[in-house]
Parts: C-alpha cells; structure tokens; sequence
C-alpha cells in the first residue's frame, strides 16, 4: 500500500520574485495538477493548514527526515563530498525538484522499524565517519524504467520506488546520500539567491532558540531532551501579498519520540506555526484520514477547549483570549478527518487555532492568523465542502 512517510518532512520550495497575476488561482491548479497525477497513491488532500499551502509558490518536495539529527557532524567529511558535485549534477537534481508535480514524497511502501533504526545509525555515520555508498541512487526517466530489484527514484512524481525486502544498508545510504545532495544544491542556489537580494536573516543559533522556547512553553518539552536542526528556505512571497524568508526548524524529542516542527519568518523572527507528529505533514495524511468513521462529542469538544485555551495563551506569549469556537469536518454522522480545530479570537484581533487529532489524542498544529488570513482560509474550506459534499460544523463557545 502506497502511503506517505510520517516521518519525511513535506517542505514547499518557493520561486523568484516578482508574484505573478492569478497567484491564488495558480497555487490551486498545481494542487489539482499534482493530486489528479497521484491518483491510486493515497495521497488524502483535507483543506488545513491551508495558510502554508497559500503561501507558496511551487509545490516541490525536498526529503529530509527529522530523526536522527545528530548535529555532531564532522563537517569537513561531508563538506568536502557535497563540494565535489558539478555543475552539471546540482543543475539537475534542481530541475528535477521544480518539474515535480507532486507536493510530497511518496513511497511504495512503508520503512520497516529495523530500516528506520539503521537508517538512524548510518545517517549518524554518514555525517560524522565519511560512510558514504558504493553506486548512486538510481534515478529513473519514467515508470517504465523502474527496477524492482533495487531503490530507485522519480523525481517527476517525488516517488520512491522500494523493492518488497528489507533494503541493505548500501541502499539506505544510496536514499541518504542523494537526500543531502539534492538539498545542498537546492540551498546552493537559495544563498545565491539572498546574496542578490541582500538579505539578512536570522542566526541558525537564534532560530533554534525561538523555536526551543516555543515547543517548551506549548508541550512542556524539554531542552535537555531534543535534538534540533535548521532547514531555511528560498524567498518566498507570503501570504499577504508581501516577501518573506522562511525556515522550518525540526526537533525531535528523543525521550518521547516526538517529532515536531516550527516555521518561522527568518527576517523578522516571526513564528508562522507550530507542528507535531503528523501535523508536520500538513494537509498531507495518511490513509486512514480518508475513512473514518470517529464522531466527536460535543461536550468533549467544550471541555478540551477549555484545556487548550492555555496552549493558545502560551503560543499567543500571553495575548488574553477573548472568545472562540470550534469546527469539525462532517459528512453525516462522522467527521471526514480525526481532526477538530479549536480557534481563538485574541485581544489584538488574531486568531490562534489549535487542531486536536481525536486518533492519536494529541495537538498536531498550532498557527496564529489575521482575520482577513482565516476569512480567506475559511472561503477556501466552504469552496471545499461544497465539491466535496461535506459539512463544516461550528461549535460556538
């Protein structure tokens, strides 16, 4: 069965100034565009963390996994093999990334927990002993090209290709070494990019900061028991018509074996959202959000929006809560997700939404917006569940 890996971090490449005419309308013909391509894969589209998706500009996944993060790197072993790549071949593992018409990685199958933990204990080797693999990554032209025998990957539909047994180590770190080639030369030409452009950005050491604080004061996390790495992006155009440079912090909470995510606008330091577990990989789910058949309980719904008013309070650093609500996504007596979306109408007239996922009894997302932010948001759901054939229901508190 075709899924998306829970693990992979789903990450949205932006183009170069200036925005186009019709960018709304744009963002949402690649959407369609890249979902009508996936048919039969899995891949389950529900309109949340729509702010994300409205700001940006080319849906292009880039593979990094947020396990494993040792940050205890030997950097001239892997400086140096990253260095010797060519002209040519970072030309082509950037084209490849923006012809991709899919928005987040898929794979043929599931890792194994035994390919996860050697995954984690090789990518460890490969930044900090030089492991590197004996042959390339395939990299097909088209599915027709595909060996079973072997990992492979298509990077017009960001597919991987795993065969049906446990993969050796030679082909983890096949999949390992192409992921951090690929991102140095995407990140190769976003310095380029800064350095026209003149921008300067947050410290990785201050955007770390940020985010460590951000996670301590929302989940009760703490540092002692985190491993964290910066991934910045290209500039971008936000969401308000405006530019901004963004960075996804990843932290990975090895105590508990929580994976969480924070965005934050790396001029100015602001932070875009916060994200845990699945929630990471935004409107992206797994299968089993297609299907469900969870029902909420109304008065649950009203007892947890009392419990996480504090978790908005501590996103918000104090902003007082004025009133709220709630929505979930219906479709006759069962909700078409596990997830129930508690919004928060603060005191400087921002909305913080904090979105519960009844399947795993957790908060998997947290974003603050403007109102003309949600209203669009909101529009955009309507459209959604007209299509679609579903109901938003909105629970006043």
């Amino acid at each position: 069965m075709e899924i998306i890996d829970e693990k992979i971090k789903e990450e949205f490449r932006k183009s170069e100034l200036p925005l186009p005419d019709g960018f709304d309308q744009m963002i949402k013909e690649k959407i369609a565009e890249g979902i009508e391509k996936s048919k039969g894969q899995k891949i389950i589209v529900i309109p949340r963390r729509t702010k994300r998706l409205i700001a940006s500009f080319a849906l292009v996944c880039v593979v990094i996994s947020v396990i494993g993060i040792s940050g205890k790197a030997n950097v001239n072993h892997l400086k140096n093999r990253l260095q010797s790549l060519s002209e040519e071949e970072k030309e082509e593992m950037v084209e490849n990334a923006d012809e991709a018409t899919v928005p987040a990685a898929i794979f043929t199958r599931d890792f194994t927990d035994s390919e996860r933990d050697r995954m984690q204990t090789l990518r460890i080797k490969y930044e900090s002993e030089g492991l590197y693999p004996e042959k390339e990554l395939l990299v097909i032209d088209s599915e027709e090209d595909v060996d079973a025998e072997t990992i492979c990957f298509y990077p017009k539909l960001c597919k991987y290709y795993l065969p049906d047994r446990e993969l050796t180590d030679e082909e983890l770190l096949e999949y390992i070494d192409y992921s951090y080639k690929e991102n140095y030369a995407l990140q190769e030409r976003t310095d380029k990019n800064d350095e026209e452009l003149n921008i300067e950005v947050c410290s990785d050491e201050e955007l770390k900061s940020m985010a460590i604080d951000k996670i301590e004061s929302c989940f009760g996390v703490s540092e002692e028991d985190l491993t964290v790495s910066v991934r910045l992006h290209s500039f971008c155009g936000g969401i308000d018509g405006g530019y901004e440079r963004t960075a996804d912090v990843n932290l990975y909470d090895v105590k508990n074996k929580d994976s969480y995510q924070v965005e934050i606008e790396a001029v100015s330091g602001t932070i875009l959202g916060v994200y845990k577990n699945n929630g990471i990989m935004g409107p992206y789910y797994k299968e089993k959000h297609s299907a469900n058949t969870v029902e909420y309980d109304e008065q649950e719904c009203r007892d947890k929006y009392e419990q996480f008013k504090t978790v908005a309070e501590s996103y918000g650093e104090g902003e007082r809560i004025k009133d709220g609500c709630c929505y979930v996504f219906v479709r006759g007596n069962t909700m078409i997700d596990d997830i129930v979306m508690f919004l928060y109408k603060t005191e400087n007239g921002n909305y913080i939404d904090v979105d519960y996922c009844l399947d795993d009894y957790e908060v998997e997302c947290i974003e603050e917006s403007s109102e003309s932010e949600f209203n669009s948001i909101l529009e955009w759901w309507n459209e959604d569940a007209a299509k679609e054939g579903y109901e938003i229901k909105k629970i006043d508190m």
